[in-house]
């Protein structure tokens, strides 16, 4: 039906104008997925391209090869040393962007005047925890399914002994804790620095400086009081999805990590008084 703008006398279609507000609606409430789906497929293909290049008749031949692939490979080592080590970033960069921008322009102080602030926070940290923290399990299934109808697969993996729907299923489970570690990291660095830029370079360069500490330091004492490179291995940050060690200590250790980093961020953002008056 066409209406006749009271200001501007042309006729409005709301048939026409509505179908691109809401277009416009939903492209922006599921853009961050869609850049998250785009950044997996990419993650997906990497260790295609690494093990065969760009020759898709290598890819042909491994497929109708008689011998067993071994899948710890695609889903581990494979991506790891690429997509592993840009995760933190490209996570804390989506999770933490639209809140630094909030927090550092003031606007906080405007929305606590009318909503309580300790719910707001929570609220908004559970959001963002949720957006935010399954980028790495959706990629390890992703890669699960491609791989279970691309090869004949092994039972067992080489280096974990773990049939590889467990392996997938504990390496997914952890990456969530894994992701939520690495989201409190930007947040309580995003209270302290009001450029986003340094926040994102600080909050990797403290995740990788507390990945270095955990292995070699924690690790090394965790080895030398049992004498067991499983449990050692256990305390790298990157076995929460690499599964390479004791995984009971992996998981308690996942679950330690994610835990009290999360009660560090609602230390940091507890004192409302304190938080909105320095940036009022």
């Amino acid at each position: 039906m066409a209406q006749v703008s009271p200001v501007y006398g042309h006729t409005i279609n709301r048939n026409t104008i509505y179908p691109h507000l809401l277009k416009g609606v939903l492209m922006e409430k599921y853009k961050d997925y869609l850049i998250y789906l785009t950044i997996i497929i990419i993650a997906c293909l990497l260790p295609f391209i690494l093990e065969y290049g760009l020759n898709i008749n290598n890819l042909k031949n491994a497929i109708s090869s008689e011998q067993n692939i071994n899948m710890f490979q695609y889903l581990t080592y494979a991506n790891g040393k690429i997509f592993i080590l840009i995760y933190p970033v490209i996570v804390s960069y989506f999770s933490v962007k639209k809140f630094h921008q909030l927090y550092h322009s003031g606007m906080l102080t405007q929305i606590c005047e009318r909503t309580n602030y300790k719910k707001y926070l929570t609220d908004t940290f559970l959001k963002i925890y949720l957006k935010n923290s399954f980028m790495y399990f959706v990629y390890i299934w992703f890669m699960f399914i491609v791989c279970e109808l691309l090869f004949k697969q092994s039972i067992y993996f080489d280096m974990t002994s773990l049939n590889a729907l467990i392996f997938a299923l504990i390496s997914s489970t952890l990456s969530i804790l894994f992701s939520i570690f690495i989201i409190n990291i930007s947040l309580i660095t995003t209270r302290y620095s009001k450029k986003f830029s340094v926040t994102l370079i600080v909050s990797y360069l403290a995740f990788i400086s507390f990945a270095i500490i955990s292995e070699l330091f924690i690790g090394d004492i965790a080895n030398a009081l049992t004498n067991n490179s499983s449990i050692a291995n256990a305390f790298s940050i990157f076995n929460m999805i690499y599964l390479d060690g004791n995984i009971a200590i992996i998981s308690i250790y996942a679950i330690i990590l994610s835990g009290v980093s999360s009660l560090v961020v609602y230390r940091v953002y507890k004192d409302k008084e304190i938080v909105l008056r320095e940036y009022e």
